[in-house]
């Protein structure tokens, strides 16, 4: 009776730890090698054919903007892998990474403890199988724990399980059909099965079966399926239908069949579209300094397609066309090998969407399973096909370090998109969340992983994210750059590069005391459309500073590296389309501290300063009424400047935050309603009334709380409108018209003060003000007899014209050059008539 008491108590708690288990939701963690964004919805190129992955973008969110720590395979997967930056792993170059992942850390290097992803997964209740590179040098360690090989839950590291497979038969022997370095094959689709990629795609699905079907053991827990995918890594040897029709494999051929599209411009294409150029071929590797145009070339492809060409035409009697010179014809050719290069990139990228979509498929066929199943897709960096020259990877430009990122969780929406910059090193504590999982700690209980946990963007992709992604590497040739670590470092609209050389730029030797640093600035654009080739370097544009200052304070050893900052944005305090050069222009800020709070007030010891690009006068607090310098006003119709905000600690010295906006100011008159105004008794008639270029609707207010609102927008020389007050008194009569600029729906306005009462009214205007040398006086009014004087701010009279006798208005002119810089007034007097404006003298 005892043990059946225990046995029922024991089949009790299994039950319920069969229930937990079935509620926490599995893991398909998919990484492609050398993956670029060249994904359909990522807009790489306009030919690529991944359905699959597209597939799953519409079940989960898409991460348009993730960048990975490093561009290169062994430093990118080990921070992937660990949570950890570069700075902590001490791997940012291929050639000092050890194979057997474990001796990467020590005691010597400080960096001994470490947790992995899979590892911490399987600690917290995860089966973890891994098939084919995760780890850098899967194939011989791949962080599996070889010591006890009988039962696969007891093992320690990262796997319970490990599959590692090649290409079967003799694959690698065929010959390459393109340049040196970057071999590409068109091959017999018979020879598909046997491709490590289809093999490793057979294995991921059998278990996938075996798991729904409870076939499977996999110790009585959920499992993390982490699939290594290895195209489009070269070597690209894929089978013949996976190329577009474009390739070309027989340069002998008669007529000589182009794979590229030509002109660049033709569309319907007639052949691949290239990676565009800038108007001066190659000229954006031109501008680069000599530790970035070394990086650009270090893999040497770009020589060695110029190499084959010149090969082909001199060597092996190509022709492609006998009506060319040899000068032309090697040019030709030089094009053909790169877009064969790049058709064989887009047939990898093919290939491995199909075979993604064969695991897929294989797990939508037990829809309990799929439907607890958060699946992951990544690359662990990008990959260059020409840009600046440079090919391959193991830089630090947009084509090397952005990676296609998306995250499908079943129980959250799909079908969003995220323009956040997130980094390779989120993913480990953003998988934590999605399962709830607490995070791994030091020993000491001191916070271990250095990245963020982006879950809240899977909720919302528009939720506050400001961290940028930091991405670190140091080239693996001993050549220039491979001394000292080079870093990106990306926030959604701008992209900051700091190269350092090795010593003086001549000797390769590290030399700490003579090594420089170069750098790049880009705007890109928060949606990719300012620059989002990098062609226009900004680093030495002085409004521009300021983008350089915040985003080098996220390298390592600097005031932000590593941490989530706020986060401060300039809000216009009205809807007003532009303003005058003489107004004060209101502006305010919305600030959140790094946890995505709005903050009312500012936090201890940080204060907001506001500035423009014309002077170098500094505003402080959350609001402010900007003016431009009066003497860059003067005698301008059009300004443009840039407005900055920036949240600094009391010293000055750290940056936590900052804004920066263009604005434009005008003082050009058919930009503003324009109108004219009479008063007899107590009643004011507008006339001349005019409406500025793309008026939708206007409302005139006439200060007594009455409006009148026009919807059929006339301009007219008539009195027009008019207004009969109740009262007498000083009224201010404002003309607001609405404007639609490029869809941006915004006012302006112009205003009249006028003086109702038992005498007569006159209307004053000056201009221009602030005046130099002259400022006209228009006055209007009833037929009278006036006199206009000009005064001083200390009552002196400067100067006195006659106004006799106007009919409805007169001009009249003063000469202020002899006028000392202050401010003056212009009053107009007559019979029960006394109006007074003032005006600023200027040098």
């Amino acid at each position: 009776m005892k043990h059946s008491l225990l046995l029922m108590a024991f089949i009790a708690i299994s039950s319920i730890t069969l229930s937990q288990t079935a509620e926490k939701p599995n893991i398909l963690f998919i990484v492609f090698d050398d993956m670029n964004d060249w994904v359909e919805g990522f807009d790489g190129h306009p030919q690529t054919i991944t359905p699959n992955i597209f597939e799953i973008e519409q079940e989960g969110v898409t991460f348009l903007s993730a960048y990975c720590p490093s561009p290169i395979c062994a430093p990118s997967r080990t921070t992937l892998l660990s949570g950890k930056d570069c700075a902590y792993t001490k791997i940012d170059r291929l050639d000092e990474y050890n194979e057997f992942f474990r001796e990467n850390f020590t005691a010597a290097n400080g960096n001994e403890f470490i947790v992995t992803l899979p590892e911490h997964f399987r600690e917290n209740g995860y089966y973890t199988y891994t098939i084919g590179k995760i780890f850098h040098g899967a194939e011989r360690d791949g962080d599996y724990d070889k010591t006890n090989n009988s039962n696969p839950c007891i093992k320690e590291n990262s796997w319970n399980k490990k599959l590692y497979v090649k290409d079967a038969g003799s694959i690698k022997d065929i010959p390459n059909e393109c340049a040196p370095s970057f071999k590409v094959a068109s091959i017999a689709d018979s020879l598909e099965p046997l491709l490590q990629d289809t093999r490793s795609a057979d294995s991921a699905a059998a278990f996938l079966k075996r798991f729904s079907l409870g076939t499977q053991n996999t110790c009585g827990e959920p499992f993390f399926l982490a699939l290594g995918i290895k195209m489009p890594h070269i070597d690209i040897l894929i089978p013949d239908h996976y190329f577009l029709d474009y390739y070309n494999n027989d340069y002998y051929a008669q007529p000589f069949e182009y794979p590229y599209n030509r002109p660049v411009d033709t569309f319907p294409y007639n052949g691949v579209v290239m990676p565009p150029q800038p108007d001066t071929l190659w000229g954006d590797y031109y501008n680069l300094g000599p530790v970035a145009q070394n990086i650009a070339r270090q893999h040497k492809v770009h020589q060695n397609v110029l190499n084959k060409a010149e090969s082909l035409i001199e060597n092996f009697g190509v022709v492609v066309d006998s009506a060319l010179s040899d000068s032309e014809r090697i040019i030709l050719l030089e094009e053909t090998l790169r877009g064969n290069s790049v058709l064989g990139y887009l047939a990898a990228i093919r290939f491995a969407d199909y075979h993604v979509g064969r695991v897929l498929d294989s797990l939508r066929m037990f829809p309990d399973v799929y439907n607890n199943t958060i699946i992951v897709l990544v690359s662990d960096h990008g990959f260059s096909l020409g840009e600046k020259t440079h090919w391959l990877k193991s830089a630090l430009w947009e084509t090397d370090i952005r990676v296609p990122l998306v995250i499908k969780d079943p129980r959250k929406p799909g079908g969003l998109v995220c323009n956040k910059p997130v980094g390779l090193v989120d993913i480990f504590p953003t998988l934590c969340d999605m399962v709830e999982i607490e995070y791994p700690t030091f020993p000491d209980s001191s916070r271990y992983l250095d990245g963020e946990s982006f879950a809240t963007l899977i909720e919302n992709p528009q939720a506050n994210w400001e961290k940028p992604a930091l991405t670190t590497i140091r080239s693996f040739f001993d050549e220039q750059g491979s001394c000292y670590p080079n870093y990106s470092v990306r926030s959604d609209r701008f992209h900051y590069i700091r190269w350092r050389s090795n010593g003086d730029g001549e000797d390769l030797t590290c030399n700490d005391s003579l090594s420089y640093f170069e750098e790049e600035l880009y705007e890109v654009g928060i949606n990719r459309e300012v620059d989002p080739n990098e062609w226009n370097n900004l680093i030495n544009d002085p409004d521009y500073k300021i983008v350089k200052e915040y985003l080098q304070q996220f390298i390592p050893d600097s005031a932000l590296y590593l941490q989530q900052p706020y986060s401060i944005t300039i809000i216009p305090e009205d809807n007003t389309c532009y303003h005058r050069s003489t107004e004060q222009i209101p502006f305010s800020v919305n600030l959140l501290n790094p946890e995505g709070n709005i903050l009312d007030t500012l936090p201890e010891g940080l204060q907001v300063i506001w500035w423009t690009s014309l002077d170098e006068n500094e505003m402080t607090g959350l609001s402010t009424s900007l003016s431009i310098p009066a003497d860059t006003a003067a005698g301008v119709n059009e300004q443009d400047f840039i407005i900055y905000v920036a949240l600094y600690d009391t010293t000055h010295t750290v940056m936590y935050a900052y804004d920066m906006i263009p604005y434009t100011v005008y003082d050009d008159k058919t930009k503003y309603p324009s109108f004219k105004s009479k008063t007899i008794d107590k009643r004011v008639f507008l006339k001349n009334v005019d409406f500025p270029e793309n008026t939708k609707s206007a409302k005139i207010t006439y200060g007594d709380g009455h409006i009148q609102y026009l919807t059929n927008i006339i301009s007219s020389d008539l009195y027009q409108y008019r207004h009969l007050y109740a009262d007498y008194g000083t009224y201010t009569v404002v003309i607001t018209a609405q404007l639609d600029i490029d869809s941006n729906i915004c006012t302006v306005s112009d205003s009249i003060i006028i003086n109702l009462g038992e005498f007569i009214h006159v209307e004053l205007r000056l201009n221009p003000n602030p005046v130099k040398d002259e400022i006209f006086v228009s006055v209007s009014g009833p037929q009278n007899s006036y006199v206009a004087s000009v005064y001083n701010s200390a009552g002196i009279k400067m100067s006195e014209q006659q106004v006799a006798a106007p009919n409805e208005t007169d001009n009249l002119q003063f000469n202020t050059s002899s006028f000392m810089p202050g401010c003056y007034f212009v009053k107009i007097t007559g019979e029960d008539v006394n109006e007074t404006q003032s005006f600023i003298k200027i040098e």
